[in-house]
């Protein structure tokens, strides 16, 4: 299920807007946007040059896209800005493109017996590209929760429950009848369904 990819991690805490990992620091940890660009931050937190590869993958999108520059050296203390290149024109329909953004820092070896690289770090962000009039449109039917309509949605919390769950538009996450939904501090509206 599509939905299980955007599960987001603890350490890309979508509340907060960005995330920390090793020497690195990324902000933001998700786009959604309805324009043909976007950009992506990565800070060297560390005390030593770091490799960072980027590529952007489709998850349900008919369109390519593109990053760049697709892998960058990046200094002690110095940010790289990865600029994200989407199709120029909106989603049909007020549909939503959607692709993964796999950011990798990787290891130059030094040692000329063991050439090329090896992973340290990697991890993706959700990428959205929506039509400007889309919207979220929460369904209760039953013991769930289903996203009627043509945006995503982030749902951080249910009742009690902490979650960080990406609700795409056809997804449904399992909620307790009259549970309380939340985005971040915003009490999400759920219709009813009979």
């Amino acid at each position: 299920m599509l939905r299980a990819k955007f599960v987001l991690a603890a350490a890309l805490a979508a509340a907060t807007g960005f995330a920390t990992a090793s020497s690195i620091t990324v902000y933001p940890t998700f786009i959604d946007t309805s324009q043909n660009r976007a950009a992506v931050y990565i800070k060297n937190s560390g005390g030593a040059p770091i490799y960072v590869e980027a590529q952007l993958k489709k998850e349900a999108s008919d369109v390519d896209a593109a990053v760049f520059p697709p892998a960058a050296r990046i200094q002690p203390g110095k940010k790289q800005v990865f600029r994200l290149v989407l199709p120029p024109t909106q989603p049909e329909n007020g549909s939503v493109r959607y692709w993964r953004l796999f950011v990798s820092e990787v290891s130059e070896k030094s040692d000329e017996k063991q050439a090329g690289v090896a992973n340290e770090l990697a991890f993706s962000l959700p990428v959205f590209q929506t039509a400007k009039d889309a919207k979220y449109r929460l369904l209760r039917d039953g013991d769930g929760v289903r996203n009627a309509g043509n945006k995503q949605v982030i749902i951080t919390r249910i009742g009690d429950k902490s979650e960080h769950i990406w609700l795409l538009p056809g997804d449904r996450v399992a909620a307790p009848a009259g549970a309380p939904i939340y985005s971040g501090d915003l009490l999400l509206d759920a219709e009813e369904t009979r």
